[in-house]
């Protein structure tokens, strides 16, 4: 996706501060907050899928970057496609007795 593309698509959505995308994530491993350098982790580095790296979406405004609501609900949708079909992140949350992936799909409209 181009620049001005992607700019245009996060400009036109939910802005959130990365520290603020990091307050959609209720406390995950070991029951730490998710923070901001995490978030940034995401956007700089990605994570592996087993259908290849997937980032979350951002941009740069002045000496802040934003990304989305919409942009998350993105990456962890992306994270859980399986060769061309998706898993719900609720369902995979139960199957695996997981109620805090349960919890991040409630705060992002899943």
């Amino acid at each position: 996706m181009s620049t001005a593309v992607l700019v245009n698509r996060v400009l036109q959505e939910s802005l959130l501060s990365l520290s603020g995308a990091a307050r959609l994530f209720p406390p995950l491993r070991q029951h730490a907050a998710v923070r901001a350098s995490t978030i940034w982790r995401w956007v700089r580095e990605g994570v592996m899928t087993p259908n290849g790296r997937v980032k979350l979406e951002a941009v740069r405004c002045g000496h802040a970057w934003m990304t989305s609501r919409e942009a998350v609900a993105r990456f962890i949708e992306a994270q859980n496609q399986s060769a061309g079909h998706a898993v719900p992140v609720a369902n995979v949350a139960d199957a695996n007795g997981d109620r805090e992936a349960a919890a991040v799909a409630v705060l992002i409209g899943m």
